[in-house]
């Protein structure tokens, strides 16, 4: 999935907003003249509940509103936050181990 796989609907609330792309959205972008103004049209996709995107359970992915910048393209894996941060440290500790040899300058290796 990619940057190009959002986008810029009104279709949930009336207002612009971006959005991983899925058939609601494509209906609705097919019409529209048909979408109402914030808050009318929020009310709309809350009776039609799509507006479910807390409740992983019940999440239709064709349908639900999933708001996403067009980073969500920079995205390669999901991880568990102990794995990134595992990650980050290691990373951190590496560049600082070469900012130390550098500091001690070139005979000190």
């Amino acid at each position: 999935m990619g940057g190009s796989d959002t986008r810029i609907t009104r279709s949930y609330s009336g207002k612009p907003m971006r959005v991983l792309a899925n058939a609601w959205v494509e209906d609705w972008e097919r019409r529209p003249h048909e979408i109402l103004p914030f808050p009318a049209q929020m009310a709309r996709s809350a009776q039609s509940q799509v507006l479910n995107f807390a409740d992983d359970a019940s999440a239709d992915a064709a349908r639900t509103c999933m708001p996403a910048g067009q980073g969500v393209g920079g995205i390669g894996e999901i991880l568990p936050a102990r794995e990134i941060v595992a990650r980050v440290v290691a990373e951190a500790e590496e560049r600082l181990a070469q900012l130390a040899a550098l500091a001690a300058g070139p005979g000190a290796r």
